[in-house]
């Protein structure tokens, strides 16, 4: 054990059972007053001092060992637990970071009230891997420190969590204490803040809160000294309510016994003959413990018949039977493994409770008086009462084997377990019987029997009439059918003059799939209606078609609909997970009309992730008589052959989006710079609104638009750019128009930008300008997921403008973040100050609001990013779409190349769209042909638990190459939602 310091200049000899650590000071682990705590208003333990009680059993037992106090530190990854406790036990800090694996264990001895009491530090790890091995060293806890770091609010709202954990695991009542760390990184302003938001927290969990520095060592030590100081005052506490003996000395109590017997006959003698005079006691303060080696080892020497029997004892207590209070119990004996089961009771001073009770008749005290003349307790409870009577201890005690107080007893507890009457919730008796039984004979005999049975009825065949019963309905029984034959003679030139009259109709349709054309010839005759056509206009009809599509491709794309539906979702428990983050095909979506159509944009319905809005239009350099027509498609996963919502339009769809307030309405944006509504529940071609030109005419080709919700407002707004720089926003009302405004118009910009190192410099590789090209080309727009008014537009030559709806006509920013066209602009889903834009400079980088830098950056190789976004279900994933290949990027793994890189369609075809479905199991990929794959992902990493943390974790490793970035982004604090 430590060796307690009286004194700075002092520094005593180490003993034989003496342990001298020069590393800690032992000034701080003295208590002889109750620690006062941060502050009495955030303190659920108002004690000014120990109790009464608890003093008058510290200066009458010694010494006494309670059970030592198990303080478990708990709390999220990265705030400080491992700092804070070397801190306090090495008087050490050190800034390099390593995370704690499982769990780290110290123990620290305090003197209180000059008794010797242990504190078992376990710092358990944070790390969600590390949670299943943490929780299982949580039971028997004493006293439960909830850490969280003051310059990360979350960690202190994850607090609650991670308590309610442990106490789940721990009934008792425990000592709870709330600490932050870090609290010299906050400025006076933050402190206060985020100390209002941990008050309210300790109120809230009842526990005691204290604001610490393991940089600066403040308040470490204070706070260490007040959960030990208390954690004994109340063990103390309860260990007299409980009737518990504070007495568990270590050592050979049975030796221990026999010195105690015989100093009390030498003390005897000794008073009796007036050998020598009697020793005065020292004061109860200055009594001193010290080690006596030799008394052991004298013992041990000794030829006492006393001694020799125990020793024989000790060396054939295996062999002997077990007895205890009378009670025999026989050892068990299964497949020779000795499996006899322990005693209930512990061992009493660390022998066998059948040794106690085999000498404890020799050294029984005399009944009614004890050696001083007084009378022993009767009541177990009242132990605790007579400490003032103090033990005369003659000589030196040995520490390992103090002597028991001479009127002391020693109470057993009594257990005996016997089995109850067993109580039946539920039965559920078995009606088969095996063959191999005993009873199986007799049960096939009866089988046999009631089998038989029937076949020995008599029966007789006999004719009957059942006529209709009264109680039958009218309905039931149907009418009778009159018929009737009637002969006709018609001669082939009948026929012929016939077929001659009627008006003949010819026409070819196109085969699926395949290029050949069927030729269909019909007949009609003069003033009668085209059956198609009068098919075209039956609701009915086109009801029951769509329904009967759905039955009959259900047929065939089963197994696929119910992999996108997700009803079997992959098994984290089985052996042979691996990630590879694979795509598999489930099905195309194709027509005739839209070959060679390039697939422009898509939207899924947020209300309904089976339903998609598929726009096709133009891609790249398109021939002049491919941009004729333009068509938008809505199709169901339900009917992956035929869509269920056709919409033709005269010149090429560019965007599609539809509305999150209202989601049956869709926004189609066009290449001649109209802006339409639609409603997908509406069986008719007639739209819902069109952009009218009369009052604000726009011909440039819309190349993206976005719905504007705003939560107080109960209208819908449109946003959309178009190439000449324009950003309009349109509102739907209740005439056919949609009402126009202008917000901004793009103009380029000049000079040094702040952003890409070099950029508007003469080493960026700037556009050509044309002295009429006065406006950038606008390519994408994005809202910010919190603030509705604002919003983001990537333009053509790299550069992003922030913009407001409410100051129309002005900017609020210009970054430069790429050297050729921003394609793509999406915020994370887990963050709304993280996003990423994607380009043609064959990138795509992921920033932060207000940083200059992009914070990563993955490169593609040679081949422009069309498109590039977030995983809605893993805050890590990414998926960019190039020319020839779709891939799939994961922040946690390294970023010189994709996991996973997939080629769809044939090599000449480009791909031109990705988008992750509303479950985020699946990806749709549309190419310059017309066609949109539907792509399973398989083989991908589990979505963690805690999505942001994650994420954070993946970026601080990226930046662990960029030293001053890293510092940067850690300053700016908690950024998601």
């Amino acid at each position: 054990m430590p060796l307690y310091r009286t004194g700075k200049t002092q520094r005593p000899k180490p003993g034989n059972y003496e342990v001298l650590n020069n590393n800690v000071d032992y000034g701080t682990r003295r208590i002889e007053q109750l620690p006062r705590p941060y502050s009495c208003q955030v303190t659920p333990y108002r004690e000014p001092d120990f109790s009464e009680r608890t003093r008058r059993a510290a200066q009458a037992v010694v010494p006494f060992l309670l059970a030592p106090c198990k303080a478990i530190f708990i709390g999220d990854v990265s705030i400080g637990k491992t700092s804070l406790v070397n801190r306090f036990c090495r008087e050490s800090f050190d800034g390099d970071y390593t995370a704690t694996i499982g769990l780290d264990f110290e123990v620290e001895r305090f003197q209180i009230l000059n008794q010797t009491y242990s504190l078992q530090i376990w710092d358990t790890a944070g790390h969600e891997r590390f949670k299943c091995i943490a929780q299982s060293y949580y039971r028997n806890a004493s006293v439960v420190v909830v850490v969280f770091d003051m310059t990360r609010p979350e960690t202190l709202l994850n607090g609650k969590r991670w308590l309610d954990e442990a106490l789940r695991l721990n009934q008792g009542p425990v000592l709870k204490f709330l600490v932050g760390t870090k609290k010299d990184l906050l400025s006076n302003q933050a402190l206060c803040d985020i100390e209002l938001e941990a008050i309210k927290m300790a109120y809230e969990i009842n526990a005691e809160y204290w604001p610490v520095s393991a940089r600066t060592g403040e308040n470490v030590t204070k706070c260490f000294r007040r959960l030990t100081a208390l954690a004994f005052d109340y063990g103390v506490q309860r260990a007299m309510e409980t009737n518990a003996t504070l007495l568990h000395p270590t050592g050979n109590s049975l030796l221990n016994l026999y010195f105690l017997r015989k100093e009390k006959k030498e003390k005897k003698h000794r008073n009796v003959n007036n050998m020598a005079p009697k020793r005065k006691e020292p004061p109860k303060a200055a009594r001193a413990v010290k080690f006596y080696s030799a008394s052991l080892s004298a013992g041990a020497a000794s030829d006492s018949e006393f001694v020799v029997d125990i020793v024989h004892r000790l060396q054939e207590r295996n062999k002997l039977q077990v007895t205890m209070r009378g009670v025999t119990r026989e050892p068990v004996l299964t497949d020779g493994v000795d499996r006899t089961p322990g005693n209930l009771a512990p061992p009493l001073f660390g022998e066998e409770a059948f040794v106690w009770s085999r000498f404890r008749e020799n050294f029984q005290p005399a009944a009614g008086k004890m050696e001083d003349g007084t009378a022993p307790s009767a009541d177990k409870a009242e132990g605790f009462d007579n400490l003032d009577h103090q033990p005369n201890y003659e000589g030196v005690i040995d520490r390992r084997s103090p002597s028991l107080e001479a009127g002391q007893k020693t109470y057993h507890v009594k257990i005996r377990l016997t089995e109850t009457d067993d109580i039946v919730l539920f039965e559920n008796p078995s009606h088969v019987v095996s063959q191999d039984a005993e009873e199986a004979a007799l049960v096939v005999e009866q089988n046999r029997l009631f089998e038989t049975r029937p076949k020995a009825r008599r029966t007789a065949d006999a004719e009957a009439q059942t006529r209709d019963l009264p109680c039958k309905s009218r309905s039931v029984n149907t009418e009778c059918i009159h018929r009737q034959d009637v002969a006709s003679f018609v001669s082939n030139y009948d026929m012929y003059d016939t077929y001659n009259d009627l008006e003949r109709h010819t026409k070819e349709i196109n085969v699926a799939e395949s290029a050949a054309k069927l030729e269909i010839t019909t007949y009609s005759r003069e003033g009668m209606e085209d059956i198609d056509e009068r098919l075209n206009r039956n609701a009915n009809f086109h009801l029951s078609s769509m329904i009967l599509q759905r039955l009959l491709a259900g047929n065939v794309y089963r197994e696929q609909q119910i992999r996108f539906r997700n009803m079997y979702p992959p098994d984290p428990c089985r052996a042979d997970v691996r990630y590879l983050y694979r795509l598999d095909v489930l099905w195309t979506y194709r027509t005739v009309e839209t070959l060679g159509k390039a697939v422009a944009s898509a939207s899924w319905c947020p209300a309904n992730g089976d339903i998609v809005a598929i726009a096709y239009g133009i891609y790249g350099h398109t021939g002049s008589e491919d941009r004729g027509n333009g068509f938008v498609y809505v199709w169901n996963i339900k009917n992956p052959v035929n869509p269920e919502r056709r919409y033709r339009f005269d010149c090429p769809v560019t965007c599609v989006a539809f509305s999150q307030r209202t989601p049956q309405l869709l926004a189609v944006g066009l290449y001649d710079g109209r802006v339409q509504i639609r409603d997908i529940t509406d069986t008719t071609q007639v739209p819902l609104a069109v952009s009218n030109r009369d009052k604000f005419p726009v011909y440039q080709p819309i190349w993206d638009l976005k719905w504007v919700e705003f939560d107080n407002e109960n209208k819908d707004e449109v946003i959309a750019v178009s190439q000449n720089g324009w950003v309009m926003k349109y509102t739907l009302t209740i005439g056919q128009y949609l009402l126009p405004y202008p917000l901004l118009r793009l103009d380029r910009v000049e000079g040094t930008l702040e952003g890409l190192p070099g950029a508007g410099s003469d080493q960026q590789q700037q556009p050509v300008k044309i002295p009429s090209d006065l406006h950038p080309q606008a390519l994408c727009v994005t809202i910010h997921p919190v603030q509705k008014d604002k919003y983001y537009i990537g333009t053509d030559e790299g550069a992003v403008h922030w913009c407001s709806i409410n100051d129309p006509f002005q900017h609020l920013g210009v970054l430069q973040m790429h050297t050729r066209g921003i394609f793509c602009i999406e915020y994370s889903p887990w963050s709304p100050k993280i996003f990423l834009t994607c380009s043609g400079d064959w990138s795509i980088r992921i920033w932060i609001e207000d940083l200059p830098e992009p914070i990563v950056t993955l490169c593609t190789g040679f081949a422009p990013v069309q498109a590039a976004y977030w995983s809605p279900t893993n805050s890590t994933v990414i998926a960019s779409v190039t020319r020839g290949a779709v891939q799939l990027w994961d922040l946690k793994r390294r970023s010189s190349k994709p996991a996973s890189e997939t080629a769809l369609g044939s090599k000449t075809t480009a791909l031109t769209v990705v988008r992750f479905t509303n479950c985020g199991r699946s990806l749709l990929v549309g190419d310059a042909d017309g066609m949109a794959h539907i792509c399973a992902l398989e083989d991908m990493p589990f979505p963690p638990h805690f999505q942001y943390r994650e994420l954070q974790s993946a970026i601080y490793s990226k930046l662990v190459t960029a030293p001053d970035l890293l510092t940067r982004v850690r300053r700016m604090g908690y950024l998601g939602y």
